[in-house]
C-alpha cells in the first residue's frame, strides 16, 4: 500500500482522488472495546495528511464499532473492516450515506461484504 501511495503522490493533482477496495488492514479507527485489536493507524494517517482523504464509512457512522467487511473463512462472525472507500474531505457535504451490505446473496459471491457510498449534490 505504501508503494501505491508513493506512486499516487508523484501524480499531478489535476483531479480529485478516490480510493476504494480491500486494503488488507483495518480502514477505520477501532474502539478499545472492539473484539479485534486495532491495526497500526499509519494508513489512515497517511491518507488524511498527504491526500486529505476521509473514510466514508467512519464519516457517516462516527463513534460506532466498525462494520464487518471481511467474513473470515474459519471464523465468519469476527468483524474485520478492511474494505473501504476514501474520498476527499472536501466532499463531506456531499456524503449522504455509506453502508456495508451484508446478506446471504453476497456469501456465495465473495468473502467480503461490499461498501456502498452514496453522494449527493
Amino acid at each position: 500500500m505504501n508503494e501505491i501511495l508513493d506512486f499516487i503522490g508523484t501524480l499531478k493533482s489535476t483531479h480529485d482522488l478516490v480510493l476504494g477496495g480491500d486494503f488488507n488492514l483495518a480502514v477505520g479507527i477501532r474502539h478499545v472495546s472492539e473484539p479485534v485489536p486495532a491495526d497500526p493507524p499509519w494508513l489512515l494517517g497517511r491518507l488524511r495528511r498527504e491526500f486529505n482523504l476521509m473514510s466514508c464509512w467512519q464519516a457517516v457512522h462516527p463513534n460506532r464499532d466498525l462494520a464487518q467487511t471481511l467474513r473470515w473463512a474459519r471464523n465468519p462472525t469476527t468483524p474485520y473492516h478492511c474494505d473501504g472507500v476514501f474520498v476527499p474531505a472536501t466532499w463531506y457535504r456531499y456524503l449522504e450515506d455509506c453502508q456495508v451490505i451484508s446478506n446471504p446473496g453476497w456469501d456465495v459471491l465473495s468473502d467480503h461484504n461490499p461498501v456502498v457510498v452514496t453522494l449527493g449534490e
